[in-house]
């Protein structure tokens, strides 16, 4: 009774070995519910539909079996990127609102330096993030208006600043340039105004400012 006991024990402890064993071999999580969720991950992998631009669209990103689509590193089309167009005006103003005797009080000139940002993903296409002569055409109508004027005679630049300047420009392109993210506007090589539109953090910082030992434009 005893030795068969043991024997029918054994029989039953091999059969179980042999059942986890196959098991194994079927793939390490047996039947267990997590492990079908691991195998069915494994099979159908995942889709990802990524913010894009309003010139790129929206970005899908197919991942399957530990590959990815498009490849990020080598083209970098999830990389939210700034490029921008720098124009040059050449105008007269004069700042009604500077303490008495200021110098900036009589009329003078400058050959106004101004930088329209954009901000956007590269398209995985094109490669860049917009058309520079989108920009080119957005502008034109504000650079006739700007350049080669009395600035005091603009409507909305009676008190013509650099930073008035900035938020003038700003205003007339939001909604006809997608993706404008910053102006720029320098009086002097040495002196400007950045404006970024109505945000209470103000301009996020430029590369150039967030390297040590350099400064933005």
């Amino acid at each position: 009774m005893h030795a068969d006991g043991r024997r029918r024990g054994r029989r039953g402890e091999g059969a179980g070995e042999g059942r986890r064993a196959r098991g194994s071999e079927a793939g390490g999580d047996g039947g267990s519910r997590e492990g079908r969720r691991r195998r069915a991950g494994r099979r159908l992998g995942t889709v990802e539909v990524l913010a894009g631009s309003p010139h790129t669209g929206p970005v899908i990103e197919v991942r399957a079996q530990g590959l990815t689509w498009p490849n990020t590193e080598r083209r970098g089309t999830h990389t939210q990127m700034d490029i921008h167009k720098s124009f040059r005006i050449d105008s007269a103003h004069r700042l009604p609102n500077v303490p008495e005797g200021h110098r900036c009080a009589r009329i003078h000139g400058h050959s106004f330096h101004i930088e329209v940002h954009v901000q956007g993903a590269a398209g995985a296409t094109s490669g860049w993030v917009m058309d520079f002569a989108d920009i080119e055409d957005a502008f034109r109508p504000l650079h006739e208006q700007l350049d080669h004027r009395l600035l005091n005679e603009v409507e909305g630049l009676e008190n013509p600043t650099s930073e008035n300047i900035a938020i003038w420009i700003w205003q007339r392109l939001t909604g006809r340039l997608a993706g404008l993210s910053r102006i720029v506007v320098g009086e002097t090589p040495d002196c400007a105004a950045t404006y970024c539109g109505e945000s209470e953090s103000g301009c996020p910082p430029t590369s150039a400012q967030q390297q040590p030992g350099t400064q933005a434009s």
